[in-house]
């Protein structure tokens, strides 16, 4: 499941996520492929702050693992891409500049 978000955001908010499932019970844990933090690794919908270079790279992953699930004590994971999408270049219009030098004007 994906996710896309821009260059210039720097969180990401996974309770708006619906890629990742739910946890009934079992202790959670996030982890990245990037260098960012969540604000609670252990939080059901924790909010991901981007680290410098996952503001630079195309994609991280975004993994949630929950434990102690059930008699057995069952490991479940489930993972998320979070494309981060460059910001457009602005368009430069119009041909060269040229600057004159012009006297002052005598009064």
């Amino acid at each position: 499941s994906d996710e896309e978000i821009c260059a210039d955001q720097t969180t990401f908010d996974l309770s708006t996520s619906t890629t990742i499932s739910t946890s009934a019970n079992g202790t959670i844990n996030w982890t990245t492929s990037g260098d960012g933090i969540f604000d609670n690794a252990t939080a059901e919908n924790p909010i991901y702050t981007l680290g410098t270079n996952d503001q630079t790279a195309n994609t991280i992953i975004l993994t949630k693992t929950v434990t102690g699930i059930g008699s057995c004590n069952t490991l479940v994971s489930d993972s998320m891409n979070l494309t981060i999408n460059p910001l457009p270049d602005a368009p430069i219009s119009g041909g060269d500049i040229t600057e004159c030098e012009v006297s002052p004007i005598q009064t």
